[in-house]
């Protein structure tokens, strides 16, 4: 199922390793991002959110999460989907990691994630399982909907007919969220950021995953969709790639008073043969609606700062972090 099995396994040591220094270099960015930005108002304290997506039976995305978790120190970990790769039994073992976290973890399926994940993602006692339904978690109001498809595979991977499905699952959502009852919805989870554009107007943030690429959109009627990285770096599958892909989560700042988001830190950890970790702080402004996706970057339109990759030229803005040792 992942080519090369030897291969795999070898790379997985060396993998693993040096994953181990990343975990280490995130230990220090609590730290750093005391430098960066301030965006409480006077008075007001934060509901802090860690957002991760696409472990993809990763068993080291735990450690990275667990150690952005316990710095940053979260109130709650949100998981948009594909915690495995085919939803077979033999993969729940990856849910154990749940259970360490010692907060609420709230999840959404993925469509590489099967009834037999969902099944296994339930049994754990810090777990929320959402599907079409809503859930307030230390105040917020999160709304959240599975993925409907079960495509694990190369051969029923997306297609024409399958986004337009999709979508249409999102409008049906859409017809729902907007026939229910206040209180309003703060945040709506979706794995394909594809079914998740038909709520533009209906609440004020979405979370996706999927694309294995972060990204910021700001949808016509002025709702933010924040579509996450692979926080497994795609999975045991990258290995057998040359160009690593890098582990992504952010951590999203929720105003404790009005549950408006304040600001948001990108993190990001270099795949294999990298040791680089760098953070972004994001500081949202009102967004003005806008037909088109814009990059990387906080909802005003841009980031309050960034760097790139695993690599730094000259010194980091005021607004980003840049911790990259030696190998």
């Amino acid at each position: 199922m992942i080519g090369n099995v030897q291969d795999i396994v070898d790379r997985f040591g060396k993998y693993s390793t040096e994953l181990a220094h990343l975990v280490t270099n995130v230990s220090k960015l609590y730290s750093v991002t005391s430098t960066l930005p301030s965006f409480a108002a006077s008075g007001d304290t934060s509901i802090k959110v860690l957002h991760v997506s696409d472990i993809h039976d990763n068993p080291e995305a735990w450690s990275v999460i667990n150690s952005i978790s316990r710095q940053f120190d979260v109130d709650f970990v949100i998981d948009t989907g594909d915690l495995t790769d085919h939803g077979l039994a033999a993969e729940n073992a990856i849910t154990d990691g749940i259970s360490e976290l010692g907060k609420p973890y709230v999840w959404i399926k993925g469509n590489h994630d099967s009834s037999v994940t969902v099944a296994a993602v339930k049994a754990k006692r810090n777990a929320v399982v959402l599907d079409d339904d809503v859930a307030t978690v230390d105040g917020l109001r999160i709304y959240g909907t599975f993925d409907p498809r079960f495509t694990p595979d190369v051969n029923t991977g997306d297609s024409n007919a399958e986004a337009k499905s999709i979508e249409s699952f999102g409008e049906a959502f859409a017809k729902r969220l907007a026939a229910a009852q206040p209180p309003a919805i703060d945040i709506a989870l979706v794995h394909d950021p594809a079914e998740g554009r038909p709520l533009d107007g209906l609440v004020p943030l979405i979370l996706a995953g999927h694309l294995h690429k972060r990204s910021v959109e700001h949808l016509k009627k002025g709702t933010t969709l924040l579509i996450e990285g692979s926080t497994g770096g795609a999975g045991l599958r990258a290995l057998d790639h040359d160009e690593p892909t890098p582990l992504e989560a952010s951590v999203l700042y929720f105003s404790r008073t009005t549950h408006e988001l304040q600001a948001y830190d990108d993190i990001t950890l270099g795949g294999l043969g990298l040791t680089s970790v760098n953070v972004v702080r994001h500081i949202v402004a009102k967004p003005s609606p806008s037909p088109s996706p814009s990059p990387s970057g906080g909802p005003s339109g841009a980031p309050s700062g960034g760097t790139s990759g695993g690599t730094s030229s000259g010194t980091p803005p005021p607004s980003a972090a840049l911790l990259s040792p030696s190998p």
